[in-house]
C-alpha cells in the first residue's frame, strides 16, 4: 500500500509543504521538474526566495503572507523563476494549517 507520501510525490501538480516561516520542507517530483531545482538545493530555504517570487502583484504576495501567518488557505496568481531564471505563472493555492 502506498503512503500520503508516496502519493503527493507522484501527483501531477507542484506541490510544496513549508513551514510558518515560509521555508520548504518537502517538495514533490512535479515541483523539480517545474522549477529546475532539487529537493536537496530547497529545503530549509525561503520558498520567495528560491523562486525569486517578486512579479506577482504586492496585494497577492501580502495576503499569501497574512495566510501562511494566520493559517488558512490562500489561492492566487503568482510568477515564479525557474533554476535556470526562465519565468512560470501559476494559479497557486496554499492551505496553511
Amino acid at each position: 500500500m502506498s503512503t500520503p507520501q508516496a502519493a503527493l510525490d507522484a501527483a501531477a501538480s507542484s506541490i510544496m509543504i513549508l513551514d510558518r516561516q515560509g521555508r520548504i520542507a518537502w517538495a514533490n517530483r512535479a515541483f523539480t521538474t517545474l522549477t529546475g531545482f532539487f529537493l536537496e538545493e530547497t529545503v530549509g530555504r525561503n520558498a520567495g526566495q528560491v523562486l525569486r517570487v517578486g512579479l506577482a502583484s504586492d496585494a497577492a504576495l501580502n495576503s499569501l503572507h497574512e495566510c501562511i501567518v494566520a493559517g488558512c488557505t490562500w489561492t492566487g496568481e503568482l510568477t515564479n523563476h525557474r533554476k535556470d531564471g526562465s519565468t512560470f505563472t501559476e494559479i497557486g493555492r496554499a492551505s496553511c494549517r
